[in-house]
């Protein structure tokens, strides 16, 4: 799992016009990166003011209403202009925070209001955004990611104002100072060193699309529709290989045609390709699954200023999220979205996580099935790391932490054993990311599953409770009132890929996503076929009701700390959560067994 940070955002402004109140400040978790010298007063920046949306207090209601089974609603997913007239702000906030600008020199002329009128934005002087947030910019390193960020530790805003304003960027998240360098992670690949059989017998060391059919219980597809084509996330400059494709069908996927490839839809393109086989890797393990029916590649790039690359994505699929891009409303989403990338909860102020969060949720209101994955580095960072003065405190992710979001684990099954054997959570080569939100509380949706957990497996670590990303200094390593992640999970290990024409295996959460995604997608086509209305939305309510449709796993944890197969231990000083009967913090509520899943969710 990856995803290259390039802006952690947030901020909003300030005016002398009444009592300027601190409005954010950068937390003692957010570390790793060092302030430098001031930011040139002339410096030109892009600012964005995220104002205060209605209706979002009722959010999870609305969503549940056509989400949760047992609701009359369900399946009446809305419109895009439903989404944008439900939470678009009142209009004295727009008018409060419009003029605070202008009395304080912004054109009005340079201001722009965005399609969904959640934003304003503008461009100006570090020095005037200095005035008017009473704040001073500095630019910031970080020891393991490229590039300079410009930021400050604290703004303030008036008043009158600050209840108007979520955030404004760049301030406390951090903005890219010019063009940042992007490379891409590399997800593990070992090379085969001997011929293979296409056959299930290959398990559990080379997971093919046979392992995959006898492991979940399903056959392969046979159905078509052209409003569900599976959509796959991708960074920029990741691209699949043509040629790599058709080896693997070839050899391990014979009913898929040389030539299948998925429908390209570029966002925010930019020149250049990365090879980290991240794209050979979600095709490989979807595609089989699905044909014939097909994909659709969204190659994600993020403008040097942007905070990460979901936000282009979000702006290009879902025209209600949009500010004055020129990908707004660009295409229209699939039913399903995989994603295998992501980052660190820590590296964004609570403010933006949870706006972005938000926008995930308005994706489940319009009937899309968003599965991530949960990340491979058990309860560390991206670096290995935990948190606070004894390097011990949990680092949830950033998409695992969004509860309108489906995150999956990752299983392997054990050596010596066959498919349909009991698999565990990743004990060779990574962990499986998983563990509680430091910013959103743990949802209705997923409290009794909690609950059980806590109550029949308690992990026997000092817990604290909080939101909005503030960690308590009482010893405490992981949030007890948190949402846990993640959800589900499904085979992340030894998957069989093709990667500049070598036969290898590779793994992590990357491989779980595409494979559990591409179930869900097949599911939606029996849907059609039935004569129901296709999209499922948002998943978890329905998942949640229905944990006997889970293969449980119930060993394993996450003693491992890094993605790249080198099987070192995790430097947070335990061994993270572990597995355990019914939901955990390391494989969810479990791997999908296909036909008593497709049975409850052909049910609505």
């Amino acid at each position: 799992m990856k995803l290259n940070v390039l802006v952690l955002a947030a901020t909003a402004l300030a005016a002398p016009a009444s009592k300027m109140v601190v409005h954010e400040t950068r937390g003692a978790s957010h570390a790793g990166y060092t302030k430098g010298a001031a930011v040139e007063t002339d410096t030109r920046v892009p600012v964005r003011i995220a104002l205060k949306q209605r209706n979002l207090d009722n959010a999870m209601d609305l969503l549940l209403k056509v989400s949760d089974p047992n609701s009359p609603d369900y399946g009446k997913h809305y419109t895009e202009d439903q989404v944008v007239s439900t939470f678009a702000p009142e209009a004295g906030t727009v008018d409060a925070v419009k003029s605070w600008l202008v009395a304080n020199g912004i054109s009005a002329d340079s201001i722009k209001h965005s399609q969904n009128q959640g934003w304003l934005t503008f461009e100006t002087t570090t020095g005037k955004l200095e005035t008017l947030l009473d704040a001073k910019y500095n630019q910031y390193s970080h020891p393991t990611r490229k590039g300079t960020y410009i930021g400050t530790d604290e703004y303030k805003l008036p008043s009158t104002v600050a209840d108007h304003v979520d955030f404004v960027q760049p301030a406390v998240a951090l903005a890219a100072a010019g063009k940042i360098e992007r490379k891409l992670p590399k997800v593990p690949f070992w090379p085969i060193s001997e011929a293979l059989s296409v056959q299930a017998s290959t398990c559990p060391n080379h997971i093919t699309p046979a392992c995959l059919r006898s492991m979940y219980n399903f056959e392969q597809g046979s159905l078509k529709d052209a409003s569900n084509d599976l959509g796959i996330f991708e960074q920029a400059g990741e691209q699949y290989i043509q040629s790599d494709l058709n080896q693997f069908y070839s050899k391990y996927a014979s009913h898929v045609p040389s030539g299948t490839a998925p429908k390209n839809a570029p966002v925010n393109q930019q020149s250049g390709t990365q090879d980290s086989g991240e794209a050979d890797l979600d095709y490989d393990m979807a595609v089989p699954i699905i044909h014939p029916q097909g994909t659709v590649n969204y190659e994600v790039g993020a403008p040097d200023d942007a905070l990460s690359f979901f936000d282009p994505l979000l702006e290009a699929l879902d025209g209600s999220y949009c500010n004055d891009s020129g990908e707004c409303g660009k295409y229209k989403s699939t039913n399903v979205i995989s994603i295998s990338y992501g980052t660190d909860e820590v590296d964004f102020p609570a403010s933006y996580a949870k706006r972005q969060c938000n926008e995930w949720m308005k994706l489940g209101l319009q009937g899309v099935s968003v599965l991530i994955s949960s990340g491979d580095s058990g309860v560390a960072s991206r670096e290995r790391e935990c948190l606070g003065s004894n390097q011990d405190v949990f680092v949830p992710g950033i998409l695992g932490g969004c509860p309108y979001i489906t995150s999956v684990g990752a299983t392997e099954l054990p050596i010596g054993s066959s498919p349909g054997d009991a698999e565990t959570a990743t004990m060779h080569k990574f962990s499986s990311g998983g563990g509680f939100s430091n910013v959103n509380a743990a949802p209705d949706y997923q409290k009794s599953a909690l609950a059980t957990y806590f109550s029949q497996h308690d992990p026997g670590y000092k817990s604290y409770n909080t939101t909005d990303g503030v960690i308590p200094s009482n010893g405490g390593i992981y949030n007890r009132a948190g949402r846990g992640y993640p959800d589900v999970s499904a085979n992340g290990l030894y998957g069989v890929v093709v990667v500049n024409g070598r036969e290898g295996t590779s793994g992590g959460t990357s491989q779980s996503a595409p494979i559990f995604a591409a179930l869900i997608n097949r599911i939606i086509n029996e849907r059609i076929k039935s004569g129901k209305k296709g999209p499922l939305g948002f998943l978890n309510p329905t998942l949640y009701q229905n944990p006997s449709v889970f293969n449980d796993i119930v060993s394993g944890d996450q003693h491992l700390g890094g993605p790249q197969g080198d099987e070192s231990p995790s430097e947070c000083g335990n061994k993270g959560f572990s597995a355990v009967k019914g939901w955990d913090p390391v494989t969810g509520l479990g791997t999908p067994n296909y036909p008593k899943l497709l049975s409850v969710l052909l049910k609505n």
